[in-house]
């Protein structure tokens, strides 16, 4: 589930192969109506196919000449993004919690 405040937007629950479908959609519609920053902290299950989401969540936000700002990177979804040689996917402090 996707929720929403100013230019921040949240993502809660899995993201998993099974249920990608419906958040990589809901986050490309809220990075069309100008969000800026992603809150993944309340995310509790992640797989290979979060990094694919985030990479079009990224990818759609470039092509509005716009960058995106993660928070609340967890461990595993950083560990992912380092084993598909990703690394640099999330700066430093994106782990950390939105202000």
């Amino acid at each position: 589930m996707i929720r929403r405040q100013g230019v921040r937007f949240s993502l809660e629950g899995p993201v998993t192969v099974d249920n990608v479908r419906k958040p990589l959609a809901e986050g490309l519609a809220e990075i069309e109506s100008g969000a800026l920053e992603v809150d993944l902290g309340e995310v509790s299950v992640v797989d290979s196919s979060a990094i694919g989401m985030i990479l079009a969540w990224m990818r759609a936000a470039k092509n509005r000449q716009q960058s995106l700002s993660f928070f609340g990177v967890q461990k595993e979804l950083a560990s992912l993004a380092k084993l598909y040689g990703l690394s640099g996917l999330f700066p430093q402090g994106a782990a950390d919690s939105p202000k």
